[in-house]
């Protein structure tokens, strides 16, 4: 097995990894990590009160990103810009960098369904980057 880590690890900082997709709130993602992988999960995003709370309110918020980017119908450039400002800060909160390519190429299809294919560009290139860099 090879690991490579993404960024600096400090001195005492623990080494995780991610079992659950990135959408499951807490309870599904305790009830999901026991029965496919037979244990309970003690980190703090999954034992401290206030930090399952947080955490599934950002990955609401971040569902409903991707639910109303789904929604042609009410897309405008300025909404898109907005939701997509607000996904980043979700994931930059949820330390999901390891999913940010999927959803930049989500992001990717909204621009060029809203005709800016320079933007549609930018994500398609950066989403393919970060595809790479992940998982190789």
């Amino acid at each position: 097995m090879e690991v490579i880590a993404y960024h600096d690890i400090k001195a005492g900082e623990e080494i995780t990894i991610s079992y659950a997709p990135m959408h499951l709130l807490s309870d599904d993602r305790r009830d999901m990590i026991i029965s496919s992988w037979g244990f309970e999960c003690k980190c703090p995003v999954c034992t401290d009160e206030g930090e399952m709370y947080l955490s599934d309110m950002h990955r609401r918020q971040l569902d409903r990103i991707m639910e109303e980017l789904a929604m042609p119908e009410v897309r405008t450039p300025a909404l898109v810009s907005e939701l997509v400002s607000e996904m980043e800060d979700m994931i930059d909160d949820e330390a999901l960098d390891s999913q940010r390519g999927d959803l930049y190429g989500v992001v990717s299809r909204v621009w060029s369904e809203v005709g800016d294919y320079a933007k549609a560009l930018r994500y398609a290139e950066r989403g393919m980057g970060l595809h790479e860099y992940y998982r190789g």
